[in-house]
């Protein structure tokens, strides 16, 4: 959940069927937004229906996916 003002959303990020490496998708109240990709070190917009994710958005979602990477990794090293 993430908070938008008074209100809360429900954000989803995933990996969409039959696809690898740095690709996710992004789901915002059951609505796909579209996904997003790791090039080059940085997070871009790859599919995004009607350009409702800015880049600012994009970013802080690859943040908090590069997070939950690392923490996964820490965690299979123990």
């Amino acid at each position: 959940m993430a908070p938008v003002g008074d209100d809360l959303i429900k954000v989803e990020v995933g990996v969409p069927s039959g696809m690898e490496g740095n690709t996710y998708y992004v789901t915002i109240d059951s609505y796909c937004y579209g996904s997003i990709i790791k090039r080059n070190g940085e997070w871009v917009r790859l599919h995004i229906n009607n350009g409702e994710l800015t880049i600012d958005d994009v970013q802080a979602l690859g943040e908090r996916i590069d997070e939950a990477l690392e923490l996964k990794s820490n965690e299979r090293r123990k």
